[in-house]
């Protein structure tokens, strides 16, 4: 046990520290609980995210064999160059307790340029659109794998946090508490002994 200072304003302090650390335990309990759910929902959409880009990965190349095989590298060239326009991109930040991760607020390609539309079948447009949509949902997936990273992170720096209240910091508190008390039970015992004996004494002596 380590060395303490046994008094009354020590246990008082003890005591505050005590209900003070279980009020943090409830805290961080529902801190983990609210961070497992949106982890949760997030674990989800970003599952569901892989297979919508997994379906349109493929429906992209195959589009985009399709447009090669039939209207040839000019066409696909001329609307290579659309693809390399301008992307409106805007994100915002989240706050979760604590944890901040990026949101897109807005996600916008350039307009297509129906100059060209001549010169570019419906095959070859119909490419590009399937690869602008890739492109979103790559983007898309992008900020939400972020965002779960970030949450199990958090959510693991708080489990560490409230195992070592409940299992460390906690049972220290009580230990310390039940010694001081044990300390100040023992000195008052001493002083009631004491007080007795000292009265036994005077009534003896005033006997004789």
């Amino acid at each position: 046990m380590p060395r303490t200072v046994c008094n009354r304003s020590s246990l008082l302090g003890g005591k505050s520290s005590r209900r003070f650390a279980s009020k943090g335990v409830e805290l961080l309990k529902i801190k983990r609980n609210s961070l497992l759910q949106e982890l949760g929902t997030a674990q989800s959409e970003l599952s569901e995210m892989d297979r919508l880009l997994a379906e349109g990965r493929k429906n992209a190349v195959q589009s985009l064999i399709l447009a090669l095989a039939i209207d040839g590298c000019v066409s696909l060239d001329l609307t290579s160059a659309e693809l390399k326009s301008r992307l409106d991109l805007e994100l915002l930040s989240r706050n979760t307790w604590g944890v901040r991760f990026p949101v897109i607020a807005k996600l916008e390609h350039a307009k297509y340029d129906h100059s060209n539309a001549g010169a570019v079948s419906t095959r070859t447009s119909a490419a590009r659109e399937e690869f602008v949509e890739f492109v979103d949902l790559l983007i898309r997936r992008s900020a939400l794998w972020i965002k779960v990273m970030r949450l199990k992170r958090e959510l693991d720096r708080t489990s560490r946090r409230l195992n070592a209240l409940t299992h460390t910091f906690i049972p220290a508190m009580d230990r310390e508490i039940r010694y001081i008390e044990l300390i100040l039970e023992s000195r008052e015992l001493e002083n009631i002994v004491r007080q007795k004996n000292t009265k036994k004494r005077k009534t003896r002596h005033e006997s004789c």
